[in-house]
């Protein structure tokens, strides 16, 4: 039986994994796949119960885990100089080096472009962004033929001119999946958005994607084809309730309710 973890992150995290979790037990239970699912304590509610935002026991567990979804975590809002604030580094921690990014517009939703259908490939445990900071010499050498360092810089005005409108909508719409040789981390690639946490209005589309993203690799890694079917039916699921534009939340262009967009889509698997 694959072990499943869940870590709700938090803001919006406490809103958006919920859903990602309905929509893949429906969908388990379609196929006839059976999930060990483990929920495990992080972020600012983990801190209120334990004192830590990463307790041990936590990231005990998850070295025992085929994969997990992990929510957004609102570390920028943490107290600073304080280990017991920590910042999950699950990526580089457990060797998750390969960050899986898929970009596809939806013909209902407006979008940069249309027909885009891409998957970003990218490695995520090197790199001044997770292998620490550069805090003297010029940021640029190569000490040895296998290693080569740099320092880049990146201004507001020129990373604004290839940002601006997006390719298929805003931040809601892109999943992810980070994967190592063993495990995989199902995350979002947007952030807690505590300005709309608690409001019920956050777009669940890239947390459940990222679920079905996990289940997908799940499958094809422990070549479990019902984990597989799962994931298709998730995803056909997904379009149906986009391509009805019914009950999908406001960025969107509708009314429902983040946990209303999550039932639809739970329900669309039949």
């Amino acid at each position: 039986m694959l072990k499943v973890g869940v870590l709700l992150g938090d803001n919006i995290g406490l809103e958006v994994v919920p859903e990602a979790v309905k929509v893949m037990k429906a969908a388990a239970a379609k196929t006839g796949l059976q999930l060990d699912w483990r929920p495990l304590p992080i972020g600012r509610k983990s801190h209120e119960a334990s004192g830590h935002t990463m307790p041990p026991s936590t990231v005990d567990t998850v070295a025992t885990l085929d994969g997990w979804l992990m929510g957004p975590i609102g570390h920028s809002l943490y107290p600073g100089n304080d280990p017991t604030w920590a910042k999950p580094d699950f990526r580089k921690g457990f060797d998750l080096f390969a960050s899986v990014k898929p970009v596809k517009s939806y013909a209902n939703i407006e979008s940069l472009h249309k027909g885009v259908d891409i998957v970003f490939l990218r490695e995520v445990t090197e790199g001044l962004q997770y292998s620490g900071v550069v805090v003297a010499g010029d940021g640029e050498f190569r000490p040895n033929d296998d290693i080569s360092i740099g320092m880049r810089v990146v201004t507001r005005k020129c990373a604004n001119r290839v940002a601006r409108a997006a390719l298929v909508g805003g931040l809601g719409l892109a999943p992810g999946l980070c994967v190592g040789e063993r495990q995989a981390m199902a995350q979002a690639t947007h952030g807690s958005a505590p300005d709309i946490a608690g409001q019920g209005i956050a777009n669940p589309f890239a947390m459940i994607m990222s679920g079905k993203m996990l289940l997908e690799w799940l499958g094809r890694k422990h070549s479990e084809d019902k984990a597989v079917s799962a994931a298709a039916l998730i995803e056909a699921a997904m379009d149906k309730v986009i391509a009805e534009a019914k009950h999908v939340t406001g960025d969107l262009g509708g009314a429902a309710s983040t946990s209303a967009m999550g039932d639809a889509i739970a329900a669309a698997l039949a």
